[in-house]
């Protein structure tokens, strides 16, 4: 009998720790996008339609504040943040000038709907800031 509730205590533990350790990997991203971002929001300076219309291309920068992170991806969404419907298909056409950590400038950022729709969008940059690839780091890009 002492020995069941011993190995009954272990495996609480062990069960609590497991809790604990996903806890903390499903609450770190949000803790990592408010507190440390990547980069800072994205400073748009020009708005140029492509397309005959139908898209964009945004040129403009960013202050990048982690320099060993590394650029991933762009997702950009219609809608409200949180709320919002993702549109595939953005991407930047240049790369910055600089890649390290300061001023990135872009001239070419393609967003595939409609200029006059911009203001109604949301953007997520990913960047890879630890080992591998299983775990991106989100920022809010505007």
């Amino acid at each position: 009998m002492t020995h069941t509730r011993a190995t009954l205590r272990q495996y609480r533990g062990l069960v609590g720790a497991f809790l604990l350790f996903g806890l903390a990997y499903l609450f770190a991203p949000l803790a990592e996008t408010r507190f440390w971002p990547v980069t800072t929001p994205f400073e748009r300076t020009v708005l140029t339609s492509v397309q005959d219309g139908g898209a964009s291309e945004l040129a403009g920068g960013a202050v990048k504040l982690r320099g060993d992170c590394e650029y991933r991806g762009i997702e950009v969404f219609l809608g409200a943040r949180g709320k919002g419907v993702r549109i595939p298909g953005a991407h930047f056409k240049d790369r910055p000038q600089e890649r390290g950590e300061g001023r990135q400038e872009w001239g070419r950022l393609y967003v595939p709907i409609p200029d006059f729709m911009i203001d109604q969008t949301f953007a997520d940059v990913l960047h890879s800031c630890y080992r591998g690839e299983r775990y991106l780091t989100r920022t809010h890009f505007w």
